[in-house]
């Protein structure tokens, strides 16, 4: 993602104070990354692995501060790693190139080896997102490094058609794609040499096996001055139990959701939600070798959570002891949580404003992620 001269600007007036890049050679090259550790992270304690990789002529300290993905790291407690492309770019498929250049699915396999020899990585935890050619590449790692990979989110990204012709994962690897209709770079419809967004999920549709069966619901509108709306639309009947989610971003441009600053002449930046914390919800549920991700499903307990949309109260049963529960915003802020010792719970909602809320149980088997509406 091309930056313009303002955001530069920005970018090197803070950089200095920031993050601490670290590198190994692979495959010859010097190749960096910078790595950001959860609050009180802990080497006793196994944490998921997020890859949020930078846009076209971008770089990993731009993604980190554009994306804001530090921020919901600490409060969700998982790693993040920003790695740097080779002449700031991702080699991600595009015909003529494909089995040539710079070879960075293996680098970004290398990567997750040696954080993994460094620090407490859950392997099976581990995701890739992206922004715009940093997108690309996430789909390139959905079909090459499936065995390595939980699920991926890709942002204004696409896929290119060399990618697809030689996507052939090793299993369902659960999809999502954040996308602006008005997209004036990777655009809606599509570029030459690679498949329009809605085109992108049909054939990840078909790669995973989903059925027709579609939820959609229409994000709140909170921020109507950024003259986008959102709709988030979740295939959820697909191969291993799993899901795709779109969040297609009606008037959004070539922008991250509520990232740090809009970006003049890539079009409108939605305000209405963070695409972090709906790519961490979504990744949340996701791990290597588990139909639906979390967990092995005979660990899963039967929680029940009413009424939904919840007025004054959300009753929550099935609980079991030192279970943590958790009530998130939009924007990835704790607004509730508590660490129960009962079985049923009552978590009060009459002071909350109305929108769509995200409902976490954990404990130390399984982590479970719900979608709650608030509606006075």
């Amino acid at each position: 993602m091309k930056k313009s001269t303002l955001l530069i600007l920005l970018f090197c007036s803070i950089l200095a104070a920031h993050a601490q890049s670290y590198s190994f050679t692979f495959d010859g090259l010097s190749r960096d990354y910078i790595l950001h550790l959860p609050t009180g992270y802990s080497a006793s304690t196994q944490y998921p692995l997020v890859i949020d990789m930078h846009g076209y002529t971008s770089n990993a300290s731009q993604q980190e501060l554009y994306t804001k993905f530090d921020s919901i790291s600490n409060a969700q407690h998982f790693i993040v790693a920003y790695p740097n492309g080779i002449a700031s770019s991702w080699n991600s498929g595009w015909v003529g190139t494909y089995g040539t250049g710079v070879d960075d699915v293996g680098f970004v396999s290398a990567l997750i080896d040696t954080l993994n020899a460094h620090y407490s990585v859950d392997l099976q935890r581990v995701y890739a997102t992206g922004m715009s050619n940093g997108g690309f590449q996430s789909y390139r790692l959905a079909c090459e490094l499936s065995d390595k990979i939980a699920a991926i989110a890709s942002v204004t990204g696409s896929l290119t058609d060399s990618t697809a012709y030689y996507c052939h994962p090793s299993r369902t690897v659960p999809i999502m794609e954040v996308h602006g209709t008005e997209d004036p770079v990777v655009a809606y419809t599509g570029l030459a040499g690679s498949y329009g967004t809605e085109a992108t999920l049909n054939f990840w549709k078909a790669k995973n096996g989903c059925s027709g069966i579609t939820d959609t619901f229409a994000i709140p509108n909170i921020s109507p001055t950024d003259s986008t709306t959102a709709l988030w639309i979740r295939w959820r009947s697909c191969g291993d139990s799993s899901e795709m989610w779109f969040i297609k971003v009606i008037g959004g441009g070539h922008t991250w959701p509520n990232a740090l600053i809009d970006i003049p002449g890539y079009g409108r930046t939605s305000r209405d939600f963070s695409a972090n914390q709906y790519i961490w919800s979504f990744f949340q549920r996701y791990r290597l070798g588990m139909s639906s991700g979390i967990s092995n499903t005979e660990a899963l307990p039967e929680i029940s959570y009413f009424p939904n949309p919840a007025n004054e109260a959300l009753h929550i049963s099935g609980l079991q002891s030192g279970d943590r529960i958790i009530l998130l915003d939009i924007n990835g802020r704790e607004v509730r949580g508590l660490i129960t010792q009962d079985h049923e719970f009552d978590i009060a909602t009459n002071n909350l404003l109305d929108g769509i809320y995200i409902l976490q149980i954990t404990n130390a088997n399984y982590t479970l992620a719900r979608r709650i509406i608030v509606a006075h």
